[in-house]
């Protein structure tokens, strides 16, 4: 999830930045190119002139006619090294214009991608669906798994979820104009004696509820995945959790 962390938010934060210096530099070729076409019209009036007023042995008009002047006007350019130059010139800039056309719509294509992925995992986060955040950022390309010898680490439920509330932390600093937050240590978290008296589904899928007797009285105990088969294996019988305080009890991420 670090990887998630550095990468989307990094973008978030420089968007505006990196935008504004494509914008400049394809602003100033764009100068560079109508004053070289500028320098190119300057060439072309001289030469038609020229041609125009150019008379043969009789006084008369060498080219009567316009296809003729048209013709002889672009021979001369054809030589002329000056104008020759400008027009290569004048190509190697329209070329820069068209990448930096697309550059900068591909950045803002990438913007809106990294800000629809802040808003769909943001909304997945505060609805407590981790697992299909978890899969939206893969999908991304942004979140990879941790892997031991090649092969994928499993991470627990609530590791998961804290490494989701970290980029969810990351993502509102940004928006806030403060720079991401380093990732946290978990250490809000203490072990409680409790004996688990009962056991029912939560309101979240994959999640347990135990009702379970503490020395603060009785408080419901969500977990799940292994903790939660534990749990169902101790009721009756009283076991130690190590488990972090929610606002309608506890959530236990392991147990003694």
């Amino acid at each position: 999830m670090q990887d998630v962390l550095v990468e989307v938010v990094g973008r978030l934060k420089d968007a505006g930045e990196r935008m504004a210096q494509l914008v400049l530099k394809r602003a100033e070729t764009s100068d560079r190119l109508h004053k070289l076409l500028d320098a190119m019209k300057t060439v072309e009036t001289e030469v038609a002139g020229q041609v125009a007023a150019e008379d043969d042995r009789n006084g008369k008009k060498r080219y009567p006619n316009e296809a003729a002047r048209n013709a002889e006007i672009q021979a001369r350019l054809a030589t002329n090294p000056e104008y020759r130059a400008m027009r290569e010139q004048v190509d190697v800039l329209r070329r820069e214009l068209w990448t930096l056309d697309a550059e900068i719509e591909r950045a803002k294509q990438q913007a809106r991608a990294d800000n629809n992925l802040v808003y769909l995992v943001g909304g997945l986060i505060q609805g407590g669906r981790w697992e299909m955040a978890e899969a939206v950022l893969k999908a991304y390309g942004t979140a990879q798994a941790p892997t031991t010898n090649g092969t994928p680490k499993a991470n627990g439920g609530n590791g998961r979820e804290h490494h989701l509330q970290n980029f969810a932390n990351a993502v509102n600093a940004v928006a806030n104009g403060h720079a991401a937050p380093k990732a946290e240590t978990r250490t809000d978290t203490e072990e409680i004696a409790v004996e688990v008296l009962e056991v029912r589904p939560g309101s979240k899928e994959g999640v347990y509820r135990f009702w379970c007797e503490t020395d603060d009285g009785k408080q419901a105990v969500f977990a799940k995945n292994s903790v939660a088969e534990k749990l169902m294996k101790s009721l009756g019988r009283k076991v130690v959790v190590k488990a972090r305080k929610l606002d309608n009890g506890l959530f236990a991420v392991a147990v003694k």
